[in-house]
């Protein structure tokens, strides 16, 4: 049991590394897939760059960050929402 948690760990920890980082030391095609493919900047990068007041060095237009926080709201309220709505429809396998 223990090897496979290693295992697991590890080959997930390189994802979480990305958002230690800033955003600007990689390359385009990376910006973009952290950006919008695997969204770390929205979760750390983007917020944090304009709480510190630093968005000159940003590599999106600065409301897109600005509004970073509002959209994970929303889709975090959207995704509520389908959860509520499908609750009716659940039944458990000792059914």
């Amino acid at each position: 049991m223990q090897k496979e948690w290693v295992a697991f760990a590890s080959a997930d920890a390189p994802r979480y590394r990305f958002g230690s980082y800033p955003l600007h030391i990689f390359g385009d095609l990376a910006r973009f897939v952290l950006t919008f493919g695997v969204p770390v900047a929205f979760i750390a990068y983007l917020p944090s760059t304009v709480l510190l007041g630093r968005t000159g060095e940003l590599s999106v237009h600065p409301a897109l960050a600005y509004g970073a926080p509002l959209v994970g709201a929303a889709l975090f309220g959207a995704a509520y929402l389908f959860w509520r709505s499908q609750i009716p429809h659940y039944q458990s396998s000792g059914h």
